[in-house]
């Protein structure tokens, strides 16, 4: 289907929304984007991932339910009573302001186009200050006006961010090799783009107007935050030197929020590890990065809580307390932080990517001045399980949670966007229970009952497998939950609420409420076991059963700093696994 207005836009978002097949869906979007104006394409994969920009912009959507009904009220003549109770109804703005232009005369003037559309969205997004409410409102009725029921389905909910096509990255990446480069194969040189320059829009575009050569010479720059590194996680000392080759470095596993700083000049740039620009939570870290880094660089580090008094470290909680749009002066006094600096990726104009860990390491003891909030991470070599025994207690003594592991072999370089067995991170060994936690995706909702009764009384949850982009459920969870959680966790759920499975979910189970893949949770639980019912690795350890989690529960902890992405993956469930059974059998 060729892609030149809206419309065709919107009844590819339509069957993207109705696919239950990922393959499906991928030659859907690889047939949309291979006939789309390649002018159209930053609008199209912008839109595609519920956004206007990339998220290290800082340029959010969300316009607000409240507002958004307003809209439809101003477009349709309706009152706002009843485009708010048509909306409850539904579910979903989006599909109440379809029914009530179904209704309406139909648009008479030329068709709505995409850019024309992604632009009044961008206007909308950037509305601030006095009188920016109404503008917005007025933004989006002057499209609603024009536009098919159809279309006002995916304007509305593009506004209220809650789009709900759960198209991953990784499928519009292979939807874009199979576009322009005739080979799914071909994903590996996008992603590597993307994982270089956070910005799948921007690929897209030189791809499409200078071909593959361009991307393969991609380069890293202060500014566009690069894709992180993840760790693998090991459950014993002994594994962690087998596979770093008998000797590694361990450092502090900070309590904190990871992040990544660039630094330009006088300008520093704070991004999250979601890649969001965070600069306004650590007003305080920016004079002292500049202090205590004065080059042009990109470092990450962990930004840690501290006692303010003692100096010693605080737990995470305390530095979400600054997850705030104004941080004020009396945050900043009640919960200061120290960042601690574990890796440099580039400075004074070279990038550092491609060299090993001890390189990097070096580079940055040497850019790094000395300053009282801002430090390299706790660092130690050692090459016998006594060694890193003894600096894993030093670690927990010190407030932080544990070790990261890292190899200090030659080809020990930084892989942006991938996790890998460079980095282990090691947290407590594992005496026959599961003593780690994990961050798990929900995937849909269980209703609840008696005191539960209009919440959802459990959550289906599920792993990240990597390999093939699906989330594959683990565990349904009803543990630990306060009623604040459950009516917080309705609330969120409902906005994500679907009528089927979610293509890149395998589930056996059917829970009340299917939900798209976005919401990451933190979980605790005995042990792990078999099970028939859950799709975790199904097939790999026993023909028949998948894993699964005895005596789940909800420790408290929302993971909003994580994608859907960077949840627990399965193969590391099947590691956790193996190391549970092997400590049994000693």
């Amino acid at each position: 289907m060729a892609v030149r207005t809206f419309r065709q836009l919107a009844e590819v978002f339509d069957r993207l929304e109705h696919l239950t097949s990922r393959l499906e869906m991928r030659a859907t979007l690889a047939d949309a984007l291979r006939q789309a104006d390649p002018e159209d394409l930053p609008a199209i994969i912008y839109l595609l991932q519920g956004k206007v920009a990339p998220d290290y912009e800082g340029i959010e959507l969300n316009m607000g339910e409240k507002l958004a009904i307003q809209a439809v009220a101003a477009a349709t003549d309706a009152p706002p009573e009843e485009v708010a109770q048509r909306a409850a109804e539904a579910g979903d703005l989006g599909t109440a302001a379809e029914a009530l232009l179904e209704v309406a005369e139909a648009p008479v003037e030329p068709p709505l186009h995409v850019r024309q559309v992604f632009e009044t969205l961008l206007d909308i997004a950037r509305a601030t200050g006095p009188g920016s409410q109404q503008r917005k409102i007025d933004l989006l009725a002057g499209l609603l006006r024009r536009a098919t029921p159809l279309e006002a389905r995916y304007l509305v909910r593009a506004v209220t961010g809650r789009l709900r096509l759960g198209v991953g990255d990784a499928t519009v990446l292979e939807a874009l090799a199979v576009a322009y480069l005739g080979d799914v194969r071909q994903r590996a040189l996008l992603e590597r783009a993307y994982n270089l320059t956070s910005d799948l829009a921007w690929v897209a575009t030189t791809l499409a107007h200078e071909g593959r050569e361009a991307l393969e010479h991609v380069r890293i720059r202060p500014g566009h935050p690069i894709r992180p590194m993840l760790a693998e996680r090991a459950g014993s000392l002994e594994e962690i030197l087998n596979r770093q080759g008998g000797r590694c470095a361990a450092e502090f596993k900070y309590d904190g929020e990871r992040f990544q700083a660039h630094l330009q000049g006088e300008r520093v740039t704070i991004y999250s590890r979601r890649l969001e620009n965070i600069t306004h939570q650590y007003p305080d870290l920016i004079e002292a990065l500049r202090e205590a880094l004065p080059h042009d660089a990109i470092v990450e580090g962990e930004a840690v809580a501290i006692d303010p008094h003692s100096g010693e470290m605080r737990p995470f909680q305390e530095v979400m307390h600054r997850k705030r749009k104004y941080v004020t002066s009396d945050i900043l006094a009640q919960y200061p932080v120290a960042a601690f600096l574990f890796d440099i990726l580039y400075l004074d104009g070279e990038s550092l990517l491609n060299q090993p860990y001890p390189v990097r390491r070096q580079a940055l003891e040497r850019a790094l001045k000395p300053h009282e909030r801002v430090s390299l991470a706790h660092r130690w070599e050692a090459d016998s399980e006594d060694r890193l025994s003894a600096i894993f207690e030093e670690a927990i003594a010190e407030g932080a949670e544990g070790l990261v592991c890292k190899d200090m072999r030659p080809d020990a370089v930084y892989e942006a966007g991938k996790r890998s067995w460079k980095w282990i991170k090691y947290k407590r060994d594992y005496h026959g229970e599961l003593a780690d936690t994990l961050d798990l995706v929900v995937v849909g909702g269980f209703y609840g009952k008696g005191r539960r009764a209009g919440t959802y009384g459990s959550l289906l949850l599920a792993t990240y497998n990597h390999e093939t982009d699906m989330f594959e459920t683990i565990t349904k969870c009803g543990a630990g939950f306060t009623d604040a959680d459950l009516a917080a966790f309705t609330e969120r759920l409902n906005a994500l609420r679907l009528d089927h499975c979610h293509p890149r979910v395998r589930a056996l189970l059917e829970p009340d409420v299917w939900a798209t893949p976005t919401l990451v949770i933190e979980v605790s639980a005995a042990e792990i076991t078999f099970s028939p019912n859950h799709t975790c690795a199904f097939g790999l350890l026993r023909p028949d059963r998948g894993l699964s989690l005895r005596f789940p529960r909800f420790t408290g902890r929302v993971r909003d700093d994580k994608r859907p992405e960077d949840a627990t993956t399965t193969a590391e469930v099947v590691e956790m696994y193996q190391r549970q059974r092997l400590v049994r059998e000693k």
